[in-house]
C-alpha cells in the first residue's frame, strides 16, 4: 500500500517546481482631496473595535463589479423584505450617511474577464470600480503581476489589525509586505463543512460531537469511526445513490479541504519570504494522511462523487440517507424548506494535538484596481463595510440555519469555529500561475477518482 500511494503521489508532484510571485509596487495614484468635518462618533456597533473615520460628505459612488460571491453581500438594489438582503442594504445607507459615499454595481463579471477588465481599467487610467470580486483562484496571478492592484496596507483608513480584518489570512497571503488581495469579514465565507442527520445519529445511539469541538478532539478517526456505523443497502445489492451511507459528498473541493484541515500546506512561505511547495515536506505525515483518506474514501459506508457538478449520482441530504455530508456552506440555505433536522460541524483535525480546526476558504477575495483616484474614500468605505457587518453576518446567520439559530445555538456556535478557523493555501490562488500549481491543488481528488489512492 505505502508504495501504491507514494507512486501516486510522486506522480503528481514531479511536474511542480518552486515559485515566487512577483509583483513590482502598484503606481503612486493621484489623491482628489476631500474636506474632512470632525463631527461625532460611528454609529454604535455591536463590536469593542471602532475604526477612527470622521463623518464627511464625499458626495460621490463606490462602484463594485466582479464575480458573486462577494459582490452580492456588498450591494443590493433595495430592501427586499429578507434578513439579509436588508441588512445589507441598511449598512449601504449607514456608509452613505457617514460618508455620502453610494455604493453601487457594475454588475457581474465572468471570472476568466475579471484581468482583463481591471487590466483596461487600469491602463486607461479609468476610475471605473473602486472595488472587485474575483473568483477564488482564476485571474489573481494574473492581475497582481500586471501591476493591477492597490496595496491595501498604503490605504490610511485601512487597519488591518481590527477584529474584522483577517489578519493570520491578510498575512499569509501578502507579497514582500504588501497587501494585494482583500478578505474580511464582509466577505461573508464561502468554506466546506459537515453536516449531519441529528435523526440518524440518535437511531445509531450516537451523541452530536458539538462538545467534542468544543473540547478540540474532533478529528478525522472520530469522523470516520462514527460514519463506518452506518451503511445499509436498499435491498437491490447494488450500492448507488440510492443506498444509506456514513459519509457522502463531492470528491472535489471538498476532499483538498481536507488536506488544510488536517494542517497540510501545499504552497508556504520559506525563511526569506519566498513562496514555495511544501506538501512533501513532512512524509510520515503526509503518508498517514494519504491512507485514512483511502480508507474513508473506499470504505464500505462512503459515498463520494468524481466532482463537485456531478448530478445524475449525487446524494441528496434531504433525502435522509447521509448520516454525515461534506458540502458548502452556502448549500445549507436549501435545507430551511426540508422537515430534516440537520447539526453544522467544522471539517475535523488531523489529530488531537494539532492546535486548531482549519478550514480552507474557497470564498472570492477582492481587488482595489491600482489607478484608484481617492484612496482615502476607498479605504475609509472598506473600512466601514467591514465595521458595519454585523446585523450582516447574523443575517447570514439566520439565512443558512432559519430559525435553527435560536432553537439550536449549538450550529451557530459550530459556524463560529468555521468561521474563525479559516485559512488559505497560496496554492488555490495561485492556480492559474503555471508550473503545474493546478495539478497541485487537485492532485488528491484526482488520485481517488482515477483509482491511484
Amino acid at each position: 500500500m505505502r508504495n501504491h500511494v507514494i507512486k501516486g503521489l510522486a506522480f503528481s508532484l514531479a511536474i511542480l517546481m518552486l515559485f515566487s510571485v512577483v509583483a513590482c509596487s502598484a503606481p503612486e495614484p493621484e489623491q482628489e482631496a476631500a474636506t474632512q468635518t470632525p463631527t461625532e462618533a460611528v454609529t454604535e456597533v455591536d463590536t469593542e473595535y471602532k475604526p477612527d473615520i470622521d463623518v464627511t460628505n464625499y458626495d460621490c459612488d463606490f462602484v463594485v463589479g466582479g464575480v458573486d460571491l462577494i459582490q452580492e453581500n456588498v450591494y443590493v438594489e433595495k430592501m427586499e423584505g429578507d434578513s439579509l438582503s436588508d441588512a445589507i442594504y441598511e449598512r449601504m445607507v449607514n456608509i452613505k450617511d457617514h460618508l455620502g459615499v453610494t455604493i453601487k454595481s457594475q454588475g457581474i463579471i465572468d471570472a476568466f474577464d475579471v484581468s482583463a477588465v481591471i487590466l483596461r481599467n487600469v491602463m486607461s487610467g479609468a476610475d471605473d470600480y473602486q472595488m472587485v470580486a474575483t473568483h477564488p483562484y482564476i485571474g489573481i496571478p494574473e492581475t497582481i503581476n500586471q501591476n493591477c492592484a492597490y496595496d491595501l496596507g498604503e490605504l490610511e483608513a485601512v487597519n488591518l489589525d481590527a477584529p474584522y480584518w483577517a489578519t493570520e489570512f491578510m498575512e499569509d497571503i501578502k507579497i514582500e509586505d504588501h497587501y494585494y488581495i482583500g478578505y474580511n469579514d464582509f466577505c461573508l465565507s464561502l468554506v466546506m463543512m459537515i453536516v449531519f442527520n441529528k435523526d440518524m445519529m440518535e437511531d445509531y445511539r450516537m451523541t452530536a460531537p458539538y462538545q467534542t469541538v468544543v473540547d478540540h478532539k474532533w478529528t478525522l478517526d472520530m469522523l470516520m469511526s462514527m460514519a463506518s456505523t452506518v451503511a445499509e443497502d436498499n435491498g437491490d445489492n447494488v450500492w448507488d445513490d440510492k443506498d444509506t451511507y456514513g459519509l457522502t459528498g463531492s470528491c472535489w473541493v471538498p476532499m483538498i479541504s481536507m488536506i488544510s484541515a488536517c494542517g497540510l500546506k501545499m504552497v508556504d512561505k520559506d525563511d526569506t519570504g519566498e513562496f514555495e511547495v511544501v506538501l512533501g515536506k513532512n512524509p510520515d505525515k503526509l503518508y498517514d494522511f494519504m491512507q485514512k483518506i483511502d480508507r474513508l474514501y473506499n470504505g464500505g459506508y462512503s459515498y463520494l462523487w468524481n466532482s463537485d457538478s456531478a448530478k445524475p449520482n449525487r446524494v441528496q441530504f434531504a433525502n435522509g440517507t447521509s448520516l454525515f455530508q461534506l458540502l458548502y456552506s452556502t448549500e445549507l440555505i436549501a435545507f430551511r424548506g426540508e422537515s430534516i433536522p440537520f447539526g453544522v460541524l467544522p471539517y475535523p483535525k488531523y489529530e488531537e494535538k494539532q492546535e486548531n480546526y482549519q478550514s480552507l476558504s474557497w470564498n472570492g477575495l477582492f481587488f482595489v484596481p491600482s489607478s484608484i483616484k481617492n484612496p482615502d474614500m476607498v479605504g475609509e468605505v472598506l473600512e466601514l463595510l467591514c465595521y458595519y457587518n454585523k446585523p450582516v453576518q447574523t443575517a447570514f446567520y439566520e439565512d443558512l440555519l432559519g430559525t435553527k439559530i435560536a432553537n439550536a445555538p449549538e450550529d451557530a456556535l459550530m459556524l463560529d469555529y468555521i468561521w474563525d478557523s479559516q485559512v488559505t493555501d497560496v496554492c488555490v490562488m495561485t492556480a492559474t500561475a503555471g508550473g503545474g500549481l493546478h495539478d497541485l491543488l487537485y492532485f488528491l481528488p484526482q488520485l481517488c477518482v482515477n483509482g491511484t489512492i
